[in-house]
């Protein structure tokens, strides 16, 4: 079912009765008999939620079980191969790390603002949003006080890979599969290779808001970035902080045919679902795909929600309740302004809670 081998636990001349896997989705039943392949009808898969909290919310500084150990802060997340996460601080910038048995560590950062490329806790960082990790691991974060990407190998040892010009800014970085890093920050979109040279840079052409073919774009990005497994649409959020009724934008580059396009979103506060370009948001803080490439979208600040972009529409996956800090059921769940999203290699979509200080995990089955 939908191209997913199922486990056949009956069969007869007339009838099959099969298990389907976890998160199968929906599409077309095959059958494959004695090398002949019937196409049967599309199975509709109707996914179930559930929202649990992975760490206490209690604020302070000390790692160990995350039953007891602190936090102080938890923004931008991101999830290596072996499916331990990890996420940025702000204020006091450290990496931390949730293992899959749940024991919280400090990979890197003494949680003063500054500029030290040493080992774990003697290095020394500058405040970022965000953070992305390799399959392997390897985590780079964004240093916006420093205008730099730092990388942190396996051992802790934090480096300097590149050095972004102060007029740019950086904020949203992402590392894609081949290892290149990607980075966005207002009039900018860039590509890092693994060394840390620039390959590319899109920079907006004016101070608008203009969508098409890459030589006459203009934004102004805030937020997260999020890159397919191809590596030719990344993903960007625009919203202006200093604007009151300014809502978020979802808009995707194309790396083929050289466009940047809204693709959801008109630009304006609120909170509403439906067609995709006019639906409304408040802060986009960023994304993350799926595997049937539907993207999920932390809209925080004012809306404590994370909504779900598939087919040109926008619902809402969790939020719909309000804020506050309730887990199980959608329809009873609430968060506090989600500020980071990441799927680990179950399917579970991890949410980092800042207005909490939590993460929490959402399973999708």
């Amino acid at each position: 079912m939908n191209g997913k081998n199922c486990t056949v636990l009956t069969a007869t001349a007339t009838s099959i009765t099969a298990k389907i896997p976890p998160a199968c989705g929906t599409g077309i039943v095959e059958l494959f008999l004695n090398g002949t392949r019937y196409e049967g009808p599309v199975f509709t898969f109707v996914y179930s939620y559930g929202l649990i909290s992975v760490t206490n919310g209690q604020v302070g500084h000390s790692d160990g079980p995350v039953a007891t150990a602190l936090l102080q802060e938890i923004v931008g997340i991101s999830i290596d191969g072996n499916d331990n996460v990890y996420f940025a601080q702000y204020d006091k910038p450290r990496v931390r790390k949730v293992s899959p048995l749940n024991i919280l560590s400090t990979v890197a950062g003494d949680g003063i603002v500054g500029y030290v490329d040493a080992q774990g806790i003697n290095a020394r960082l500058g405040r970022m949003d965000f953070c992305t990790a390799d399959q392997n691991g390897v985590v780079y974060t964004g240093d916006q006080t420093n205008n730099r990407i730092r990388k942190i190998d396996q051992a802790g040892n934090v480096t300097t890979l590149a050095s972004i010009p102060n007029s740019l800014g950086l904020l949203a970085i992402k590392v894609g599969r081949s290892g290149n890093i990607y980075v966005a920050r207002g009039k900018y979109i860039d590509k890092y290779n693994a060394s840390g040279a620039l390959v590319w840079r899109l920079m907006s052409h004016g101070t608008g808001n203009v969508d098409g073919d890459t030589s006459i774009v203009q934004f102004n990005l805030n937020g997260g970035i999020e890159v397919d497994s191809t590596e030719t649409n990344i993903y960007v959020s625009e919203f202006t902080l200093s604007d009151p009724n300014s809502g978020g934008k979802i808009k995707k580059l194309n790396l083929t045919n050289g466009t940047l396009t809204t693709i959801a979103g008109d630009g304006t506060r609120g909170e509403t679902n439906g067609p995709a370009l006019t639906a409304k948001f408040a802060w986009t803080f960023t994304m993350a795909l799926d595997k049937s490439g539907g993207l999920y979208i932390a809209d925080g600040w004012t809306n404590h929600r994370i909504a779900y972009l598939k087919n040109g529409m926008v619902t809402t996956v969790i939020g719909s309740m309000g804020a506050g800090d309730v887990d199980g059921d959608p329809s009873v769940a609430k968060i506090q302004y989600p500020t980071g999203l990441a799927f680990d290699s179950q399917g579970n979509l991890f949410i980092g809670c800042n207005g909490n200080n939590k993460l929490k995990k959402l399973t999708i089955d």
